[in-house]
């Protein structure tokens, strides 16, 4: 999804790029809950099956590939003037289900909630 953006960016914009804050902002952001998200995968790998972890790991990462979504939206929409082009918009629909954010994140919640009151402790 970043590559999308940068690709656009660089298209429309040539080296001027390097002018837009805002899009710079953004992408750096995105690249960050990239890496945080791996991060908290990686950990989780590396924890003994626990079922907490997990579920923590996958709210984790749900929230931050709902926010990049959200973000990398924003950024087509202002590369592109308000409106992102039909075959662009096709591309980022293809990544969002890549992504596959389906989880429920509220029951996800809840149930870790569930577990650190039952067993007065945190799951890492």
């Amino acid at each position: 999804m970043v590559g999308l953006i940068i690709s656009q960016a660089i298209e429309k914009f040539g080296k001027a790029v390097m002018g837009e804050q805002q899009l710079q902002e953004a992408l750096a952001d995105m690249m960050t809950d990239i890496f945080t998200a791996e991060s908290v995968l990686v950990r989780i790998r590396q924890t003994p099956i626990n079922e907490s972890a997990f579920k923590i790991g996958t709210v984790f990462v749900s929230e931050k590939m709902g926010k990049m979504v959200q973000s990398a939206k924003q950024c087509l929409l202002y590369i592109h003037g308000g409106e992102i082009p039909e075959e662009i918009y096709a591309e980022y629909e293809q990544l969002i289900i890549l992504l596959n954010l389906s989880e429920d994140i509220y029951l996800l919640k809840e149930e870790i909630a569930t577990h650190v009151i039952y067993n007065n402790s945190y799951p890492f």
